[in-house]
């Protein structure tokens, strides 16, 4: 069986939102073999020039976990 190759993709799941400050979608995208983090705020405005979604990438390299409190 051949082994899926994730390179240069991603993907993002919906979740529950808390409040506006929080993404409508969060998941991960590989860019050359470099993982990132991808988070996904749907844009409430109302004018046709205005994009659907903002989106914030993140390297996964950029994130200390020994800083997260939890």
């Amino acid at each position: 069986m051949m082994e899926y190759d994730n390179k240069n993709k991603g993907a993002v799941w919906q979740r529950e939102t808390p409040s506006s400050k929080h993404p409508n979608l969060t998941g991960k995208l590989d860019v050359d073999g470099q993982e990132y983090f991808i988070s996904m705020w749907e844009n409430k405005t109302s004018t046709n020039n205005a994009p659907k979604y903002r989106i914030s990438i993140t390297s996964k390299n950029d994130i200390d976990f020994d800083e997260i409190p939890f």
